[in-house]
């Protein structure tokens, strides 16, 4: 219910969903469901493990994060952030965005993108995390022109990326602005 109400763009019942569910559920448990043909044990009272624990945070924070509370997204997004996987590689990319939304933070945002391109180079969203640094880099308050246009170049080179006009313009107008005027034409 809590994932339905997100993408109808009902945070707040959203949050309270998720929330209610990680209050249920046991973390670390997950796939931890029943064999075929027998029944949970209902324990007296304590947590019942729950599959998609981390899944939960994760949208419990990108709720937090649509509701403007950016304190408190920034802690759990950040936590979500220091394990492995596809999901550790989203709760980095939307960490990003938690500073590049709330203070203008293009700096902090661009050190975790940074990283981020490091450790999930093959992830699915690498496109979405070198795409976010390079628009990171580039309005900080001292632009890397380079290495923002290295970062379009790899998003470019993989052709996945859904947004590939706005890959190519933004590249084109990082090379300008190195004054390499015949590569920003290509």
């Amino acid at each position: 219910l809590g994932l339905t109400r997100f993408l109808l763009k009902k945070y707040e019942l959203a949050l309270a969903d998720f929330e209610a569910y990680l209050k249920q559920s046991k973390p670390g448990a997950q796939n931890n469901k029943p064999k075929k043909g027998k029944k949970k044990k209902k324990q007296n009272g304590e947590a019942q493990p729950g599959a998609h624990v981390e899944e939960a945070k994760f949208y419990l924070a990108r709720c937090l994060l649509e509701l403007e509370d950016y304190k408190k997204a920034d802690q759990k997004f950040s936590e979500l952030a220091q394990a492995d996987g596809f999901l550790a590689a989203k709760s980095n990319l939307w960490w990003a965005r938690v500073h590049s939304r709330r203070e203008d933070n293009y700096e902090r945002s661009a050190e975790i993108l940074g990283e981020s391109v490091k450790r999930f180079a093959n992830s699915p969203v690498i496109d979405e995390i070198e795409f976010d640094y390079a628009n990171a880099l580039m309005a900080s308050k001292e632009p890397d022109w380079k290495l923002a246009a290295a970062a379009l170049s790899h998003v470019e080179g993989r052709r996945k990326f859904g947004q590939m006009a706005e890959v190519v313009a933004q590249r084109a107008t990082c090379l300008h602005k190195l004054k390499d005027f015949n590569n920003s034409l290509n």
